[in-house]
């Protein structure tokens, strides 16, 4: 995508260049017809820009598959992020607390269930751990 000598990481990269990839990633984020190019595009945006809630925006409705009962290989990694992202991510709260609350398996055998279990308890944790810290 940019060559090595301009790349918007490289210290020979001017503003305009990283404006212009944060542009693409922004766009990626929305366009993106395929789930893990969307969450790889708000992964990128938040850990360049710390803007979160454009990150929470997109990361949301990839737990979609979680209210009716199915956890896709891409649901674990969006939970975790949404976890490392804190209290800016309250609104998956919900959708991660009902799902956890229905004692459906996600995992599709018990090692793995156990894994998005603890996923989903330390995103909530740390959402509602930071909502909580940052309103005192």
């Amino acid at each position: 995508m940019w060559p090595r000598h301009c790349s918007p990481c490289s210290p020979n990269s001017t503003g305009a260049t990283r404006a212009a990839a944060l542009n693409f990633l922004a766009r990626q984020a929305w366009r993106a017809r395929d789930s893990d190019d969307r969450f790889g595009a708000a992964r990128v945006w938040w850990r360049i820009t710390g803007d979160a809630d454009t990150a929470v925006d997109v990361l949301v409705p990839e737990l979609a598959p979680l209210r009716a009962g199915v956890a896709d290989p891409l649901v674990l990694p969006v939970v975790r992020l949404l976890g490392a992202i804190g209290g800016p991510a309250a609104a998956a709260v919900p959708v991660l607390t009902a799902a956890r609350a229905a004692g459906r398996r996600y995992g599709g055998d018990i090692v793995r269930d156990e894994e998005f279990c603890l996923a989903v308890d330390t995103a909530v944790g740390s959402i509602v751990g930071d909502t909580v810290a940052g309103t005192s």
